[in-house]
Parts: structure tokens; sequence; C-alpha cells
């Protein structure tokens, strides 16, 4: 090692030069991710924050860590941080996008200073290449990719703590001191960390080994002996999460089915991608269209060749370029690994590459240009060396500003969907979530247009699912049911559709089919929640109300946060006379998640029932915020409204329930009642024939109507009562 380059022999007065530089990179990044800092939730940013009950209490907390299947991935460390977060700032998102970007701007410090400690030169500018390439935008802006962020710090922690126990240099490990222990101590704890946040950190053992072999040229045997743990620890977490990304997130069907030589391929091709994405970020997009491989196709197999002739010219070449290069190239192969297409991961459905993936593997490549620009400009005579300076300069504000504009794309999740069908206009995730946006805003045609351009493309078991719900707001069930029984011709285990499909058989009162679905699901997943959940409404209707409630008991235990189950105890508590102990369902519920549609509808109505009106409209109200067309709950609040006397913002909601459901018989007949109390018979009418529409021999339908085109006196003075939801089909 060259004595200048130590960072033991730096000269004095260097502190303050490397403090101003730290602050110029931080104020740099935090500029280059303003746009993220103000973005808001995207995608499955309500699986991890959003909607995630286990952030709530304590007992949330004691589930993240003690039950793998709790949360998305089992990743505790990450949703910890959350929970805490929670605690901060709730559900506002600036919190946390500022939470990312300080992470990424701490793992940029830390690489900053490993690579002093092993002496790279151009240390401060990898670091500042790596804080500002817009290839780290995609981890940085989006709330989920906490997960990178994170577990780059601990990793890079442990590094530091491991090479301050056994510096790269030295081929015999330190004397047992107190020193020594410590600092082991620290990088494996760091390390353990470090895969509880996300286990592409496992590669760190195999990295340490690179370093030392880069700087020595071999690894003396009595190396290997404190990677061990290292080692065994990666490998249990990294077999942990293959088997929840398989069975848990569902990386199973015919997306994954390739064979090793196609995995090759695939890996081959996406190494060189990953790269060309360092060397020239533009297009950087969500999900990049997904190659069509094929192991007939002769010029696939140039990629893997390519790749393997470079490590092979590396290796050749060490003696005369050094064996900096070869180890980079390993670094960053072994650390993409595992995204590489040799494991079955979720994302794989959509790309087979996506610039998360290459968050810490593009350290590597980052070092390499550094160090070797570096050593280059220390060549230059002076006049060049300040060119050298002034280009450096102006890279790093270019990337900076192509970050700034990237981040822009994580606005919100609308904006990002919408960028992405501009770049990729095959991307079908993007309709689907453009679609699911639409409906959760209640625009229900446009939701379908995107949902069906989504199945143009290719044809998914959840979009199935989605459209199936669709038919299902507006009271269609059998045509839901069909979109169910084709998801599930899709994907036969997926759960969601089989237990929407039950709920329609449930709702059809096809008991039979109900509870035959409902208990295959069971055989699938013996704790699903909505499966015990089904089978105990069964009990319900046979009057079996101790079976049913051990059932919803059942769902509870599965899913402590579980709305549908609290609230089915509550009605079971109800239809018992149970009124004090069903409002403390109910209440109890909303003290965990103080949004929740169902539960705030269910009080409503029971608080209805007990005709505390103004009461029930309030609930009404806070039901209707996040299901702005739910048909019974506009036609309860139209039915408390009117109870209240408020004609006129009653027949609204009634009008805003068959718009929302326009299937449902019940809710157009109520209608009519109502508007012809009101002696507006014109539409009374028009309500009228469209509930004959659905069932054109319905004779109180076709007396009513007879009616008013007569002009003659009706009998529909009833005023609709508060516990009717009118959907009776």
């Amino acid at each position: 090692m060259n004595k200048d380059l130590s960072p033991q022999n730096e000269p004095d007065g260097c502190s303050w030069k490397r403090l101003l530089l730290c602050v110029l990179i931080s104020a740099v990044t935090l500029a280059a991710y303003y746009p993220a800092i103000r973005g808001g939730f995207i995608w499955d940013d309500d699986d991890y924050v959003t909607q995630n009950l286990h952030l709530r209490s304590a007992a949330g907390l004691a589930r993240i860590w003690l039950d793998p299947g709790a949360v998305p991935q089992y990743y505790p460390l990450v949703h910890t941080t959350y929970w805490l977060e929670y605690r901060l700032w709730a559900l506002e998102p600036l919190g946390y996008h500022l939470g990312n970007v300080l992470l990424h701007l701490l793992a940029a410090l830390l690489a900053w200073r490993v690579l002093k400690q092993l002496a790279v030169p151009g240390a401060a500018l990898a670091a500042t290449l790596f804080a500002l390439h817009p290839v780290h935008v995609e981890s940085v802006a989006w709330i989920t990719e906490r997960k990178n962020v994170l577990s780059a710090v601990f990793y890079l922690g442990a590094a530091l703590c491991y090479f301050r126990f056994a510096p790269a240099e030295t081929n015999t490990l330190p004397e047992k001191t107190a020193r020594s222990r410590f600092y082991f101590s620290c990088a494996l704890t760091l390390f353990v960390a470090a895969l509880l946040s996300k286990t592409v950190t496992a590669s760190l053992p195999a990295a340490l080994l690179v370093i030392i072999w880069w700087k020595q040229g071999r690894i003396p045997a009595n190396r290997w002996k404190p990677l061990v743990a290292f080692f065994l620890l990666g490998t249990i977490a990294s077999l942990h999460t293959i088997y929840l990304e398989k069975v848990r997130v569902g990386a199973t069907g015919p997306d994954w089915d390739l064979s090793l030589i196609e995995r090759c391929l695939v890996a081959g091709r996406a190494t060189w991608f990953y790269l060309g994405k360092l060397a020239w970020p533009d297009p950087l997009v969500f999900f990049y269209p997904k190659w069509a491989i094929d192991a007939g196709v002769p010029w696939q197999y140039f990629y893997p060749a390519a790749a393997l002739v470079l490590l092979g010219l590396l290796w050749k070449m060490r003696g005369h370029i050094g064996r900096g290069p070869l180890a980079a190239a390993l670094f960053f192969g072994g650390t993409l690994l595992p995204a590489l297409g040799f494991f079955d991961i979720y994302p794989m459905r959509f790309s087979f590459v996506a610039d998360h993936f290459q968050y810490l593997a593009s350290l590597g490549p980052i070092t390499l240009a550094a160090a070797t620009a570096t050593l280059l400009w220390r060549k230059l005579p002076p006049p060049h060396a300040l060119i050298g300076l002034v280009a450096a300069a102006l890279l790093l504000l270019m990337l900076a500003f192509v970050s700034h504009r990237q981040a822009a794309s994580y606005r919100d999740a609308e904006t990002l969907w919408q960028r992405t069908i501009a770049a990729n206009p095959q991307a079908f995730a993007a309709y689907h979530n453009l679609g699911t946006i639409r409906a959760g805003a209640g625009r229900y045609d446009e939701a379908l247009a995107f949902w069906q351009q989504a199945q143009a493309i290719h044809e998914s078991a959840e979009t199935c699912r989605n459209i199936g719900q669709l038919h299902e707001l507006r009271g269609d069930l059998e045509a839901a049911l069909q979109c169910y029984q084709r998801a599930l011709e899709l994907q036969p285990n997926y759960d969601k559709a089989l237990v929407r499909a039950a709920d329609c058989y449930l709702a059809l009162g096809r008991l039979e089919e109900a509870e035959t679905s409902y208990r295959s699901g069971l055989k699938h997943e013996p704790k699903h929640p909505g499966c015990h959940l089904g089978l105990g409404l069964i009990h319900e209707m046979h009057g079996e109300s101790a079976e049913a409630e051990s059932r919803y008991r059942l769902a509870l235990e599965a899913d402590p946060g579980n709305a549908r189950a609290c609230v089915a105890l509550a009605l079971a508590a109800l239809r018992q006379g149970k009124l004090k102990a069903a409002e403390e369902h109910l209440r109890r519920l909303l003290e965990t998640n103080p949004e929740q549609p169902e539960a705030h509808y269910q009080l409503g109505m029971l608080l209805a029932h007990q005709e505390q009106f103004a009461a029930a409209e309030r609930h009404f109200r806070s039901s209707l915020v996040k299901r702005p067309s739910h048909a019974p709950t506009h036609f309860a609040l139209g039915s408390s409204l009117w109870q209240k006397g408020d004609r006129a913002r009653a027949t609204e909601h009634f009008r805003q329930a068959v718009q929302a459901a326009p299937g449902a018989f019940g809710h157009r007949m109520r209608l009519a009642r109502v508007l012809a109390e009101q002696d507006m018979n014109k539409e009374a009418a028009a309500a009228l024939r469209g509930a004959l529409s659905l069932r054109p021999e319905n004779e109180e339908a076709l007396e009513l109507l007879e009616q008013l085109e007569k002009n003659a006196p009706t009998t529909m003075h009833q005023s609709p009562s508060p516990g009717d939801t009118g959907a009776q089909d």
C-alpha cells in the first residue's frame, strides 16, 4: 500500500476539509432528492405502511418480530423503523421519505469511510457518485425500499468494523484483545441487522474475502475462520427468504417456469443491462420491458458468454492492470446474484430487472470508475488537472439534475404509473395499478378500461379479481363469480380470488358451494382469516351461534387487525341483543384503525337502530371518506337523513346508492318510493323502470309503475328503516 494513500497517514488539517466535503455531499444529495421528500405513497407502500395495522400497537411490533407471516417480507428491522415513525408522524409521507433520503446519505458517507480505510483512490468521488447516481432514485424515493437503504447502512457499518478487527492487508488474525473482540462483535451484530433488513446483504462475507484477495493476492487460510459464522447466518437467512418469497409472497407459476439455461441467459443479459444503466442512466423505468428469453435463439448466448470472457480477461491481465478491476467485477456480480434470475423473486413477474436490485452492487463499478479517474487525474499536469476537476464537478451536477428529475416521478402513484406507461406501453402492472387508483376514487368505468388494457397485454389473476370486485360493487354477483373463477383458472391456489368466489356463493345463497370453497382455502392456508370468517357466516345462517363465534375468533387470531372478523363478532353480538358488546367490538376496532370504513358503517347502523341518527350520520360519512361509492353506506345515510326529516339530502344519497350499485333491485325500489312520496312521479317512474329491467316480472314494481302512470294515489308512503340496507335482491 502506498504510504500517501493510507488514511492513517493523512496530513494534519484535513478534518475540516472532510467536514466541508460531507456538508457539500449532503446538501447536493438533499437537493437532488427534494421532489422525493415531498412525494406521497405508491404501490405496495400500503402493505408496508398505510394499511399495516401492526404499526399501530405494541402487540403489532411483537408480531413483526415473532410472526414471519405478519408482514409481506420478514424484514423486522425495516418494519420496526416504520413502527417508530408511525409514533412520530402517523401516515404523513414526508417523514418516511426524509428517513429514506437520510439513510441513503448515511450509506454514501459510510461507503466513503470504508473506501478510505481500504486506501482506495477517489473514495470521496465514489461516495458522491453513489449518493447522486440516478439508478438509486428508485431505492430512495420508494418508501417500501427502505429495505435497501437501511440494510446498506448496516452492511457498510459491518464491513468498517470487520476491517478494524482485521485489516484487509494483514495475513494473520489479531490477538484476542478487548479491542479486537469489540470490533468483531460489532461487525457480526451489524451483519445480523443487515440480514434483518434485507437478505441480499448475505453476500457480505464473500465480499470481504474478495477484498482480502484484492489486497494480498491470496486468501490466507486463517482469514476464513472468523467468517464462518457470517456465512452460516447468511445462508439461513437466504433460505428463509427464498421460502417466504415462494410460499408467502407468491413467486410461483408460469412467470417463473424457467430452465437452468434460460436463467443463465437472463443472468447474462441482466448483468450487462445494469452496467449499461450505470454508464448511461436513461431512460429509467419502474417496470422495464420483460425480455422474451428463448434458449433456441443463438444471439441471446452472447450476454453470458461476454460476461465470462470479460472475467477471464480481467483474471489474465491482473498482473498488468492490477487485481482491482477483477475484484470490482466479482463484487458486482456476487452482490447481484440473488436478483439475476437464479432464484424466484416476485418482481420477475413484471420484469427481469429493476433499478433497486443493483443498489449495493453498484458500489463495485462506481468505485472502480472513481479510482481509475482519480489515478489518471493525479498524473495530469496542473492546468489539465484543473480541467479534470471541473469535468468531475459537471458530471456530478448532471447526475444530481437527472436524479432530481427522476425523483419527481415519485410525486404520487398516478404520476409514477403514467410515466411508466409513457416509457413502457407494455407495462401491464402500471395499467392495473392505475385502474386500482381510479376504482378507489369511485371512477369505475375508467378503472375497468385500465384493467381491460392490462388484461389485453397480460392476463392475470389479480386483474380478474379486481374486475370481479367491481362487478360485486355494482351488484352483479354472477359476473363477479365468473371473474373469480377465471382468476382461479389462471392461479389455482390464489386465496384472494378463492375467498371472493366463496363470498359470492354465500351472497347468492349457494351455501354448499361456499362452504366447499372456504374449506378448500383452509387446506392451502389453515389459518386463512377470510375462510374462517366465511365458515362462521355459514354457521350463523344455520343458527349455530357458538360455532360461528369460534370461527370469527380464529379469524382474529390469524389476523388481529381483521376488520371483517371484528365486525362479524359485533354483528353476532347484535343479533343476540348484546348491543353494548357489539358497540365495544366496533369501537375497539376503530381505536386500532380509526379510518376503517366497515367499522364506521356498522357502528352507524347500530346507532341508527338505537335512533341516534346524528351520531350514525357522522360514522356513515367517515365510512364514505374511504369508500365514496359504497352503495349500502349511501343507502344507510339516506335512511338516517330521512328519519331526521332532511328529505333532499336523503334522496341524493339514495340516488348515489343506485348509481354505485345499478344491479341492486332493492335500491331502485326504495328510491322510487321516496321520490313518489315527494310527488316526483316522473323520476320515480324512471327508477321503477330501472328496477323492472332487472326483474321484469316483479309484481310490486309493475303495480307501482301502473299507479304512477295513471297519476293515481300510491301506497308508497313507507319511510325507509334505518337498519335496512335496501339491497335485498
